[in-house]
């Protein structure tokens, strides 16, 4: 196994909703679709011990997203946009924690930027399904943070993903 340290991707134009899939990518829309359901959502899934979504809406009775959400429509400018999936009374001792480890909202511009980092992250398989799935987050909380205060009139800025262990 090749492993890279610190891979920074960033993505801009690339639509969550139009996905361009060359034949090297081993997903389809529908295994898109389905996956997006894990980042965006806090339903369990069966046979897993938790979700990105859990993580992120429901961990403790928190809903990240939704502060997140909250926070930028009060104070667009504000760097405290984050969400934590990392537990560490749980994680530091698990087997399988999360790869996903954080994501950051910030504004510029009237853009809202995305960024995660992955501490673990499979390039060919796990790397375009997380992609695809943090598109669709960045478009949650760009439509809801508009939603709250109309006039932020927000549009997506860059997606930048952090690849800690690339491999």
């Amino acid at each position: 196994q090749k492993e890279l340290i610190d891979i920074v991707s960033v993505i801009e134009a690339e639509s969550p909703d139009r996905p361009y899939l060359p034949g090297y990518f081993p997903l389809n829309t529908g295994r898109i679709k389905d996956y997006v359901r894990t980042i965006i959502a806090s339903s369990p899934i069966e046979g897993a011990k938790y979700t990105y979504g859990q993580r992120m809406r429901e961990h403790k009775g928190v809903d990240q997203i939704e502060n997140i959400i909250d926070d930028i429509s009060k104070t667009p400018f504000s760097r405290r946009a984050v969400a934590s999936l990392w537990d560490v009374e749980i994680d530091s001792a698990s087997a399988n924690p999360p790869c996903l480890d954080l994501v950051q909202a910030l504004v510029q511009e009237n853009k809202l930027y995305l960024t995660a980092y992955i501490r673990s992250n499979d390039m060919f398989s796990a790397w375009p399904e997380n992609a695809f799935g943090l598109l669709a987050l960045r478009e949650l909380i760009i439509k809801g943070a508009n939603k709250k205060n109309q006039d932020l009139n927000l549009e997506a800025g860059s997606l930048i993903i952090i690849s800690s262990s690339a491999h």
